[in-house]
């Protein structure tokens, strides 16, 4: 599954080590990601950064939302494009919690967390705001 991180860049030092760590899971899961961290700075302002990142989330299954997304301008403005967009949106420490709750291996047949299976896995929820 493709899968696009969201989350505070703009005035947060260390934004790159956040987006690498949830960037290195998500690639161990066996997802492929989209991570708007690898962007190089300088570009100019948030608005000239959606030029890029939106055609990134039109390119991908799901958006994986960072902590502090919920207060990032920019996060914000990435939640609402996907949401209208019909992407599945996935808050990651959720995701990370969820996934050490499960038990592993995972049984002959059940979902699975990797690839076109995490729509199942998740049970076609949404999870943003403890929804």
């Amino acid at each position: 599954m493709i899968m696009y991180l969201a989350g505070p860049i703009t005035g947060v030092k260390g934004y790159r080590a956040m987006f690498f760590e949830a960037d290195a899971y998500l690639t161990g899961l066996g997802h492929t990601v989209l991570d708007p961290a690898l962007l190089p700075e300088g570009l100019g302002d948030c608005n000239q950064y959606m030029k890029l990142c939106l055609p990134m989330i039109d390119m991908s299954d799901a958006v994986v939302l960072l902590p502090g997304w919920e207060d990032s301008r920019g996060a914000c403005r990435e939640w609402g494009y996907a949401k209208a967009k019909g992407k599945i949106l996935i808050e990651y420490d959720v995701m990370v919690r969820t996934e050490k709750e499960r038990p592993h291996p995972s049984p002959a047949g059940a979902p699975s967390p990797r690839g076109e299976g995490l729509e199942d896995w998740l049970g076609g929820r949404v999870y943003v705001d403890g929804t």
